[in-house]
């Protein structure tokens, strides 16, 4: 298959998949409009440094990509034309589109009635479902020779807690923040390692050195960075909405975490490491079995088939 990713690298899905994907051996490849904070690598930057991109670059990145490609998995938006307009001239032409949904985007929104064309919706988190509800949903890759937990030798110090927030207030930090403050001034030997704005190649590093991996605790629906905690073998806090969790596996490993249990849930894990270590063999077990980029891959795979 020829397949081309775009425009928007959110959690690196589009470079995960597409990469999986050439190991296979299929031609997938990934463009976006700009590159993230991350610095997921791509194969095509379309914009300029000021965010521009001509007519003429346009048309003539347009007809590459219907000579070199038959499947356009667009993560988040389309990239030829505003409102869409480019799926129904895809359609036309023969070419497989299928629109992959992040959050955002669609989250307590309606679907733009050009989006209906698509040959398959996606979505990344069980929650999307409710606004997209003929979507699929596939699970956030990730790539487990990468990320590959360590033994960090032990010593007596202070319990760390790692939160990369990407967005502050959607995933409760000033709360997370104020609470291990407290929960510091009150005895309990805890840091917090807030990581922010770090690229993508750099974060491992610092995510091994952490003990507890604190998620959003309002959005809720779990993501890349407590996908990433689990395959460390780190326990994870997170909330997950009550009426999305029978959606998930039933074995899903984390502590489900809002603003009310924050600091209960915290004082647990604090003082329970034999707590901390079994929750993160369970962690390892359940993105293996459920987020492997390469099984994902495969079922992206299928799907254009299918559709």
């Amino acid at each position: 298959m020829r397949i081309l990713h775009a425009p928007h690298d959110y959690g690196g899905a589009g470079f995960k998949i597409s990469r999986a994907q050439r190991k296979l051996g299929h031609r997938s490849d990934f463009a976006v409009f700009r590159s993230s904070y991350l610095r997921f690598p791509v194969d095509f930057v379309l914009r300029d440094e000021k965010g521009g991109w001509s007519r003429t670059k346009k048309l003539f990145f347009l007809l590459k990509c219907l000579q070199d490609y038959d499947i356009f998995h667009f993560h988040s938006e389309s990239i030829f034309a505003a409102e869409f307009k480019d799926i129904p001239l895809l359609k036309k032409l023969g070419k497989k589109v299928i629109f992959h949904f992040h959050g955002s985007e669609i989250r307590g929104k309606r679907m733009h009635p050009r989006l209906k064309l698509a040959d398959a919706h996606l979505v990344s988190t069980p929650d999307l479902l409710e606004y997209v509800p003929d979507g699929i949903w596939i699970p956030q890759p990730i790539d487990l020779d990468y990320w590959k937990p360590l033994s960090i030798e032990k010593k007596e110090r202070a319990v760390i807690i790692i939160h990369a927030p990407s967005h502050r207030k959607k995933k409760g930090t000033d709360l997370i923040i104020s609470t291990i403050e407290e929960l510091k001034r009150e005895g309990y030997p805890v840091e917090l390692s807030l990581i922010e704005g770090k690229p993508y190649d750099s974060l491992k590093d610092h995510y091994q050195k952490g003990d507890i991996f604190m998620d959003q605790i309002i959005i809720g629906a779990y993501g890349n960075f407590s996908i990433e905690g689990m395959a460390l073998k780190k326990p994870v806090c997170v909330f997950i909405k009550e009426e999305i969790l029978p959606l998930y596996p039933k074995e899903l490993p984390v502590i489900n975490t809002n603003p009310k249990n924050l600091k209960q849930n915290l004082k647990k894990l604090i003082e329970d490491e034999n707590l901390r270590k079994e929750l993160g063999e369970k962690g390892r077990t359940y993105v293996e079995k459920y987020h492997d980029v390469k099984e994902v891959a495969l079922k992206c795979l299928s799907i254009y088939q299918n559709c």
